[in-house]
């Protein structure tokens, strides 16, 4: 009578275990189970007394069976992994950890399992790696590294993109030192210490445009960011973003170089050249329109229209032009016309109009 007492005790208070655990015997059957295992893998409690824990659960394989006699020895097994499909049709993923069950004298006489659903846990794991995988395929197209340095530990971590703009192997170790070095003599360098040196003593983020030179001696430059990051009201050390932006540099002093030899070259060009948008104003003069128009320099008359250079006759020709150029897409070529700009006396020119992307 006190036994069968002592096991409906045992049985109601693991019943209310708030884990998800049951109790095998040195069978693998079934002894007793708590209200959240059976609730979790859709079972009643006096459905599965008794039964094997193989019966159970068809899919849980040979291996995971012979790690729950491996407990019936007394070894603890790592972590096993048990997937099922719930009466929705639902795919579910659990965590088991087994230990082995001692009686009141050390003997051991069956397996507890406790298990937890981590359905959830898997998924969101799945999609996080997911967005970091996205992520960094975008980082490493636009060429964008991280780093991170913890103030406690004096420690830098530079992720492997940083390190490949810096032109370092991967096991690379670098340090607040080292990274000041990378950077060019002069303003580069001073820049960098100088915003590392306000972060650190008066938590202020930084955003520069700088020059480095790699490990290999090649110069680039980048955008370097930082902000602090805090803990508590505590700043626990920096993070930011180190860019490659040398092929875009690179690549506008290119556009650069080519639009001021055009410009010199329209400049040199003995007779009047300007390009209008197609409201009929002025984006771009050479020296011999503005010496035409009457003016010193081109920004006295860029932006403006021909009714604010010239007399209202020619004006309103030149725009009847303009507006037949645009809507035919047909150039003028050679056309004779008089000219009479504001303060100016009048000239008789050969009128050339060719429709371009952004008017004439």
């Amino acid at each position: 009578m006190i036994r069968q007492t002592k096991t409906d005790l045992n049985n109601y208070l693991i019943k209310q275990l708030p884990n998800a655990t049951v109790f095998l015997n040195k069978k693998l059957e079934v002894v007793y189970v708590s209200d959240k295992f059976a609730d979790d893998f859709e079972f009643t409690s006096s459905a599965i007394i008794g039964k094997r824990i193989e019966v159970l659960f068809p899919s849980i394989g040979k291996e995971c069976l012979n790690k729950l006699r491996t407990n019936l020895k007394g070894l603890v097994n790592k972590t096993q992994f048990v997937y099922f499909t719930n009466k929705d049709n639902q795919y579910k993923r659990h965590e088991w950890t087994n230990t082995p069950w001692y009686d009141e004298n050390e003997n051991i006489i069956g397996v507890i399992i406790q298990t937890e659903d981590i359905t959830k846990k898997a998924l969101d794991k799945l999609k996080l790696e997911k967005l970091e995988s996205i992520l960094s395929g975008k980082s490493e197209i636009a060429k964008i590294g991280t780093w991170e340095y913890n103030i406690e530990e004096n420690s830098l971590h530079w992720c492997d993109i940083t390190k490949k703009i810096h032109e370092v192997p991967l096991d690379f170790i670098p340090n607040i030192d080292k990274t000041i070095d990378f950077y060019k003599n002069g303003f580069s360098k001073n820049t960098i210490a100088m915003a590392l040196n306000n972060a650190l003593k008066n938590k202020t983020p930084w955003n520069e445009k700088l020059k480095i030179i790699t490990a290999k001696g090649r110069e680039k430059w980048v955008i370097t960011s930082g902000k602090p990051i805090f803990h508590n009201d505590k700043m626990i050390g920096l993070l930011g973003t180190l860019q490659d932006i040398n092929d875009d540099v690179l690549s506008q002093r290119k556009i650069e170089e080519s639009e001021n030899l055009l410009k010199t070259l329209i400049d040199n060009l003995p007779m009047s050249v300007y390009i209008k948008d197609i409201e009929s104003r002025k984006i771009l003069v050479n020296k011999a329109e503005c010496d035409f128009a009457g003016v010193s320099d081109p920004s006295m008359i860029l932006g403006k229209d021909d009714f604010q250079i010239y007399d209202k006759k020619t004006a309103q020709g030149f725009r009847e032009e303009d507006l037949e150029v645009i809507k035919t897409l047909k150039p003028i070529l050679g056309k004779e016309t008089v000219c009479k700009a504001k303060n100016r006396p009048p000239a008789s020119i050969l009128v050339y109009k060719i429709p371009s992307l952004v008017g004439i």
